[in-house]
């Protein structure tokens, strides 16, 4: 094999020092011992804000942070065992006490049996540390404004509850996991009783401070496995995970009491002396294997809760028992 030919002409080739000279990155020949300066280019001194008379001697150790001259005389040590430089970063102080972030290369120079000096380049990355700084920050706030626009687009901006969207996205996946374990679980619907009357007779800022205060209750008072949302209007709708019909029932009914007992501005004031609600429970599969059909169970529940009188609890099995007049 021929060796390939340069195309510059012996005189023409720059020498080792020249290249050593006109490096951008700073490069430090240091004793392998002591660590003192021995020789140094031009970009150690814009690098450390001192002369070469003032670097020439002095540790290399003397220019890093205090805190980190443990960590870089370590890696210095081991730097001197390895034929491929060893990189890694640290800090150093300059003369007005100003920190600036480097990148070091560092490898052992075989210059001659007797002569092992450490060559360790050194790289200014301050600026890129801070657009990382920049960024990172940048990235935590995108990711706060993410999660905030995520809680809006699947929160009741009125009542702070689950919106439809969300429950229904949710309904889905109990769904799916229903059919696959063969569980159940129940859907319990209720509105306000009278609610038109409370707006009519206190005002629409009352009708909705009367929403929020129900929603915070719901949230308040559910249980783990619950998910409760608003509907719509003064509509409202839990999902009960892992209950049958029974048991959404005494759920339901806890839920009723709770409400009719809650001190609401005006509630002696409503028809019935009292905020009440009227509820339906539907369960799956029972009601129905699709999602939709067990919502519409519970819709004719309530129904049936609000043309009885008001203020009670229906479950869909109660319309399916009852004997056509």
């Amino acid at each position: 094999m021929t060796q390939e030919k340069s195309i510059l002409k012996p005189s023409q080739k720059a020498s080792f020092s020249d290249l050593f000279l006109r490096l951008i990155d700073s490069v430090f020949i240091i004793d392998p011992e002591d660590y003192k300066i021995i020789e140094m280019n031009p970009a150690c001194e814009r690098l450390t804000a001192k002369n070469s008379d003032q670097l020439e001697g002095l540790s290399f150790l003397d220019l890093i942070d205090p805190d980190e001259k443990n960590e870089v005389d370590k890696r210095l040590r081991m730097a001197k065992r390895r034929y491929y430089p060893l990189e890694f970063e640290s800090k150093i102080r300059l003369p007005d006490h100003r920190e600036i972030f480097v990148r070091i290369s560092a490898c052992s120079l075989e210059i001659s049996e007797k002569s092992q000096p450490l060559q360790v380049i050194t790289k200014n990355i301050t600026q890129e540390k801070e657009s990382q700084k920049v960024l990172q920050a940048y990235m935590a706030e995108l990711k706060t404004l993410n999660e905030k626009l995520e809680i809006l687009s699947t929160t009741d901006e009125l009542t702070q509850l689950n919106n439809i969207r969300r429950f229904r996205a949710r309904l889905q996946e109990e769904t799916e996991r229903a059919r696959r374990y063969s569980r159940s679980y129940s859907i319990i619907l209720f509105d306000i009783d009278h609610f038109k009357h409370y707006n009519d007779h206190h005002g629409h800022p009352a009708g909705d401070e009367l929403l929020r205060t129900l929603g915070k209750l719901l949230k308040d008072k559910s249980r783990t496995t619950d998910f409760p949302a608003r509907y719509g209007g003064e509509e409202f709708i839990i999902l009960c995970t892992e209950a049958g019909s029974d048991h959404a029932i005494k759920i339901a009914e806890r839920y009723r009491k709770i409400i009719e007992t809650y001190p609401f501005p005006f509630a002696t004031e409503q028809p019935l002396g009292k905020v009440s609600v009227s509820i339906g429970v539907a369960s799956w599969p029972e009601a129905g294997t699709d999602p939709q059909n067990v919502i519409e169970a519970a819709d004719q529940a309530l129904y049936h809760s609000k043309k009885g009188g008001r203020n009670r609890t229906t479950s869909f099995l109660e319309l399916r028992d009852l004997k056509p007049e």
